[in-house]
């Protein structure tokens, strides 16, 4: 967001007048997602379940790989706020970050490897499954999904335009 605080670019989003000297572009942005409150633990969370250095090779599924680590960590920072809350997050045996949520018409499983993340949600004990390979819009994706989990399967119904 260049040099405008953080105070000055609500103000501006909100309609108030701002005074800067930063060209249109860097003023003009869509809402900022609030990050949850849980984020910044289960952030420290991954970074402290990395495999200590020397001991990848014994590595028995309870920690996590790097490029996992910060998989995860992507995976989070894009989506949080649109997560059902905070997740219960554990490694798997092969070494994949596991991440299950519950909300009002189910429950929603993120498992995190280092080319794609597999969303398997249960909404009113109906299975959706998606596997999102990299470079997929994995936001777009949770959002159709913990949509389904806050309204259920009958709710909010989609514009067919």
């Amino acid at each position: 967001m260049s040099s405008v605080t953080a105070a000055s670019a609500a103000s501006f989003r909100i309609g108030t007048s701002t005074s800067t000297n930063l060209p249109a572009q860097d003023l003009i942005h869509g809402p900022i997602p609030v990050k949850p409150e849980w984020l910044a633990s289960t952030q420290r969370s991954i970074r402290s379940s990395i495999v200590p250095y020397g001991r990848d090779a014994m590595n028995d599924g309870r920690w996590l790989r790097q490029h996992i680590a910060d998989a995860a960590s992507s995976f989070f920072q894009e989506t949080a706020d649109l997560l059902p809350g905070e997740p219960y997050v554990y490694s798997s045996q092969g070494g994949d970050l596991v991440a299950e949520f519950k909300a009002k018409h189910g429950t929603l499983t993120s498992i995190v490897s280092s080319t794609f993340v597999l969303l398997f949600a249960v909404v009113d004990g109906v299975p959706v499954e998606r596997k999102l390979f990299n470079g997929s819009d994995v936001r777009a994706e949770v959002q159709r999904l913990t949509g389904l989990l806050y309204t259920g399967q009958h709710g909010a119904l989609e514009s067919t335009k």
